[in-house]
């Protein structure tokens, strides 16, 4: 009975651990996009004719922010999601000990 619980409940923390990888990776990417718009801005300071030096720094800008914001749509959603599950696996799980244990002790009083 104890080894089907722990195979149930490695079932459970596994279908909500994708969550808390995307929502761990999302601002990651979002970061990563923040970087390369920020890089893209420099560059544009750096190299570009005076003319087209603004535009190009503010589509740097505008990726690096788009990319944040994105990171963020996604993370925080998928962040709540998993804590709220997270909690309703350990509420599940706290139940089904507890009923085991009441099957254990009836169980054990019928063989005296």
């Amino acid at each position: 009975m104890e080894s089907e619980g722990e195979r149930g409940v490695t079932a459970l923390w596994q279908k909500i651990s994708y969550l808390n990888n995307v929502g761990v990776i999302a601002p990651l990417l979002g970061l990563l996009g923040t970087v390369t718009g920020m890089i893209q801005s420099f560059n544009a300071i750096a190299s570009e004719d005076s003319q087209v030096k603004g535009i190009m720094m503010a589509i740097g800008v505008s990726q690096a922010m788009l990319t944040t914001a994105a990171g963020l749509i996604v993370a925080i959603p998928a962040m709540a999601l998993y804590f709220y599950l997270r909690g309703r696996v350990i509420r599940i799980v706290a139940e089904v000990e507890a009923h085991a244990s009441e099957m254990v002790e009836l169980l054990t009083q019928g063989h005296e």
